[in-house]
């Protein structure tokens, strides 16, 4: 959105009044007749150490409400090129490279979801207990390098440190799953 975005004479975050609207109107009119509802943005993916299905995860969940942690993936690669969620394997170390429940995968049919109580958000289930925690099944991973931001500059490359950062290997292998080993060109 660049400058019409940041610098429209009602400040920064004039569009962002549409989000809830919108939110409401997907999952009253569109998501109820859902299975299964997995909440992510385009550059960010959900993978699971033992490779479950989050969807069939939600759908047998106690609550109905899966939350998950999410985990920032730096922006460091050696390719050059459009980027692709392949290319980025290298997170910073240790629990606090997480985000705490941030995102989550909901079964909509549920009788909670269906009254009008519960209202998905971006981050969370509003009118709901959340008593389902954090699943430690699944991890949303969040690809800095992928999308743009309008909160922070994500073009600024990261330099590999062992003391800081790991090459995560579910990451590695589960990329190496779904599309086979890379090949340089």
């Amino acid at each position: 959105m660049g400058d019409v975005y940041t610098k429209h004479k009602f400040g920064g975050h004039w569009p962002q009044f549409a989000q809830p609207t919108l939110f409401v109107q997907f999952f009253r009119k569109y998501a109820m007749r859902a299975r299964s509802i997995l909440n992510v943005d385009v550059d960010e993916l959900v993978m699971s150490p033992f490779r479950k299905s989050v969807f069939k995860a939600v759908e047998r969940s106690p609550f109905g409400l899966l939350r998950f942690n999410r985990v920032w993936v730096l922006n460091a690669r050696d390719e050059a090129g459009p980027p692709r969620h392949r290319q980025f394997v290298i997170r910073k170390k240790g629990i606090a490279a997480r985000d705490r429940g941030k995102k989550w995968a909901l079964a909509p049919s549920r009788a909670f979801f269906a009254s009008w109580r519960a209202q998905p958000w971006t981050h969370r289930v509003k009118g709901w207990l959340n008593l389902s925690g954090s699943s430690d099944r699944f991890y949303g991973y969040h690809f800095i390098g992928i999308s743009h931001s309008r909160y922070w500059d994500r073009t600024e490359k990261i330099v590999f440190d062992p003391k800081l950062h790991v090459r995560d290997p579910l990451m590695i292998k589960t990329f190496t799953d779904v599309f086979g080993p890379e090949t340089k060109r």
